[in-house]
């Protein structure tokens, strides 16, 4: 069974060409279950990553069908009046397939997003190719997001990559995919003039070794064999303790935490793969970080903002006298858009524009609180506090190694950004006025 429209414009040119992508997609075998590895005990990809792949190949036919519809208006009317009256039938049974952790009919709704209107639509394309197209690897999470958000300035033509993706515009290009399959992650990557890889991983040093190098090579292989350049978001724990008083791109290297040691090798795996031109390739890094809308993965928010709101008394680790800068997330992601769209930033690092001059522990909490209008009231969680909550709160645990940044100041130097770009980072009042109006505050 063809697509419908067929009864209506027999004669049409294009609706051959049209009817062969719809005949070639549906052709697409999904591998059954008892096809993948032996009884001999032979392995090879997964069946789930296989049948991944396959849906994937039948979205890049499909939007082929996709571009065809936009050029023609008389097809367009032809194919949404099909939609009125057969929307069941809109495709082969064969096709009907379904992303991963959402509902609906993949092609229908994405034939109904092809209109001018489909904005409106509760659906995005999964894979598109386009002029400078740019993917976010990782998207979904406080960097990731920031990013897409940017990438407007500079391209209409977004993908957004995670395993359950959900869209920043109504036109992003949804990807579902995981990045420690390297099939999966070269699909993601195919057709992108630019990758930024922001992925966050759960806080658990045995999942970072585990994941990491995986996803760090299964990146550089795919933007290597696609001529894809990497914008890598990083951080500071790979950094010489005894220098985290003035953070600079060119702060010794000396990681003293298991997590450290993982990022160091990260690290060096890109910076490697550029120095030999395997890939364009550049390293963001930030420091710990803030802004609108974080869940689960700032100390400011959850130790600060979250706890003020239900009034109860904020934490602070270690000492509160020591000054620590934090990169307001909107201007990390401006930032990496604006570097992964400037050639000669890479094959170097960056440090992301942070306010200058921190402020401590305890002025941060102060002028939290005056926003919020509570009390500054707080606590201090010491080593050992933190070692006994480890017992029964595993993210705990996994702080200990951390508790040296808090140690000491902690002052990260982004002018070498600064400079070049003439880039001004959000002072941090204003940081916190705009989540506090943006989270916590009831118009």
């Amino acid at each position: 069974m063809l697509f419908p429209v067929s009864l209506l414009l027999k004669n049409c040119e294009e609706l051959a060409r049209i009817a062969s992508f719809f005949e070639e997609a549906a052709a697409v075998p999904v591998p059954p279950q008892n096809a993948i590895g032996s009884a001999s005990g032979r392995t090879g990809p997964s069946h789930a990553v296989l049948s991944r792949l396959c849906l994937q190949k039948k979205c890049l036919l499909i939007n082929e069908f996709l571009s065809i519809l936009k050029q023609s208006k008389i097809l367009r009317s032809a194919v949404l009046s099909t939609v009125k009256f057969f929307p069941g039938r809109l495709t082969p049974l064969s096709m009907r397939e379904r992303i991963p952790g959402r509902k609906g009919n993949r092609l229908h709704t994405a034939v109904l997003s092809s209109f001018p209107d489909g904005g409106k639509t509760a659906f995005h394309k999964s894979v598109q190719k386009g002029a400078n197209m740019q993917t976010v690897l990782g998207a979904g999470g406080a960097a990731g997001t920031e990013v897409a958000k940017a990438l407007r300035k500079f391209t209409r033509e977004v993908r957004l990559v995670s395993r359950n993706p959900r869209a920043v515009h109504p036109d992003d290009v949804l990807f579902p995919a995981d990045l420690t399959e390297p099939e999966e992650v070269s699909a993601a990557v195919q057709g992108s003039e630019v990758a930024y890889l922001t992925v966050g991983l759960p806080y658990s040093t045995k999942v970072w070794r585990a994941q990491w190098p995986k996803i760090i090579e299964n990146v550089l292989s795919a933007c290597g064999k696609h001529g894809t350049r990497l914008v890598f978001l990083d951080n500071v724990y790979m950094y010489d303790p005894d220098h985290l008083g003035h953070m600079t791109e060119e702060t010794p290297i000396r990681p003293v935490s298991k997590k450290g040691e993982v990022r160091r090798a990260v690290a060096e795996r890109v910076l490697e793969a550029a120095a030999s031109g395997r890939v364009q390739a550049l390293i963001a890094r930030s420091a710990d970080f803030y802004g609108p809308s974080i869940r689960g993965t700032s100390v400011l928010t959850e130790g600060v903002f979250k706890n003020f709101s239900k009034g109860k008394k904020a934490f602070w680790f270690v000492s509160a006298e020591n000054k620590h800068s934090f990169t307001y997330t909107p201007d990390m992601g401006r930032a990496m858009a604006l570097l992964g769209n400037t050639p000669e930033a890479f094959n170097q690092v960056w440090h992301l524009p942070t306010a200058g001059n921190p402020w401590t522990g305890r002025e941060w909490i102060e002028a939290i609180a005056r926003e919020m209008g509570v009390g500054p009231e707080y606590r201090i969680l010491s080593k050992t506090v933190l070692k006994i909550l480890g017992i029964f709160v595993p993210v705990m645990k996994e702080m200990v190694e951390m508790l040296y940044q808090y140690e000491r100041d902690y002052v990260f130097d982004s002018s070498k950004f600064e400079s070049h770009f003439d880039f001004k980072p959000t002072p941090p009042e204003q940081g916190i006025r705009e989540i506090v109006r943006k989270d916590y505050r009831k118009e």
